[in-house]
C-alpha cells in the first residue's frame, strides 16, 4: 500500500502498550539515490525539555491512519536513548552550519533564516545571486550530501526540460519497504491547478541551492500526465496507467 508521507507529520508515536504515548512524527529523512527512508524525526519529551531523536522505520509496527497513530516496537526507554536529530543532518542543516562556519571565519554577521535555499537565504539578507555562486564552492563540504529532509524538499520547484512547471507537494511511499516511488507534482497554469505523480525513477537531480526537483521530462509530458486525487486510494488502475504512460525510467526506482 502506498501512504502520504506529508500527512503522517503529527502522528503521534506510541510503544508496545497502545496507551503509550511516546512522543509525535515530525519529518522523514531519506537518500535521494536510493529513495529510501533511512529516519523518522520523533519530537519527545514536553516543553521546555522536548528534544527530537532518529528512529529506524524498520521498529514500526503499524500506521493507524483513522487515529493518526504510529506504532512502534520501541519502549520509552528505548526511544529516549535513540540517536539525536542532529546525529545525522539532512543537507538543509549541512549547508546551513557551512554557511555559519564560512560567514563567522571570514567576519561576516550570519542569521539563521529557516530552511530556504542558499539563494533566498541570500537575497533576504541583501545579497545577490552572482556571490552566493561565488562563495559556495568556498565552503567546507561534509556528511551525506543525498540525505534529505521531507519537510525542507515539499514546497521545492519541479523543473522539466524546459521550464519550471509546479512544485513538490508530498511524496508516496510503500510503508513495507519504505521506498519512495512517487513525486506528487502540483502543477500550474494560469489559474489551473492539477496534481499528478512522477515516479522516483524519473528525478535526475535534487538540489537544495536552487530549491528545486529536477525531472527527465518535459514540460508538456508532465501536463498531460494522468492526473492525481489525493482523496482517493492508490490502487493498481492507477500505477498501470503511470507505467504505460511514462514507460520505463532512466534511472532506477527502489
Amino acid at each position: 500500500m502506498l501512504t502520504s508521507l506529508s500527512r503522517l507529520d503529527g502522528y503521534a508515536v506510541a510503544g508496545p502498550d497502545d496507551g503509550d504515548h511516546l512522543g509525535r512524527l515530525r519529518d522523514a529523512y531519506f537518500d535521494d539515490r536510493r529513495w529510501s527512508i533511512r529516519h523518522l524525526v520523533v519530537d519527545v519529551g514536553h516543553w521546555p525539555a522536548h528534544h527530537r531523536v532518529l528512529v529506524s522505520p524498520w521498529s514500526v509496527r503499524g500506521l493507524d491512519p483513522a487515529r493518526r497513530i504510529l506504532h512502534t516496537d520501541l519502549t520509552r526507554g528505548e526511544l529516549a536513548e535513540s540517536p539525536d536529530a542532529d546525529s545525522d543532518k539532512p543537507v538543509s542543516r549541512q549547508h546551513a552550519i557551512d554557511l555559519a562556519r564560512y560567514y563567522g571565519f571570514y567576519g561576516f554577521p550570519y542569521h539563521w533564516l529557516g530552511t530556504a535555499p542558499v539563494s533566498a537565504q541570500w537575497m533576504a539578507a541583501g545579497g545577490g545571486e552572482v556571490a552566493v555562486v561565488t562563495l559556495a564552492p568556498r565552503l567546507r563540504r561534509a556528511g551525506d550530501r543525498h540525505l534529505r529532509s521531507a519537510r525542507e524538499v515539499l514546497g521545492y520547484y519541479v523543473h522539466a526540460h524546459e521550464d519550471d512547471v509546479g512544485h513538490v507537494s508530498d511524496f508516496l511511499f510503500g510503508d513495507a519497504a519504505w521506498a519512495i516511488r512517487h513525486v506528487v507534482v502540483a502543477l500550474r497554469r494560469g489559474l489551473t491547478r492539477r496534481r499528478v505523480l512522477v515516479p522516483v525513477g524519473f528525478v535526475s537531480r535534487v538540489d537544495w541551492d536552487a530549491g528545486a526537483v529536477s525531472v527527465a521530462l518535459t514540460d508538456s509530458t508532465l501536463r498531460a500526465a494522468p492526473e492525481y486525487d489525493p482523496a482517493e486510494p492508490f490502487g493498481p488502475d492507477l500505477e498501470c496507467r503511470l507505467t504505460r504512460f511514462f514507460g520505463p525510467p532512466p534511472f532506477r526506482e527502489p
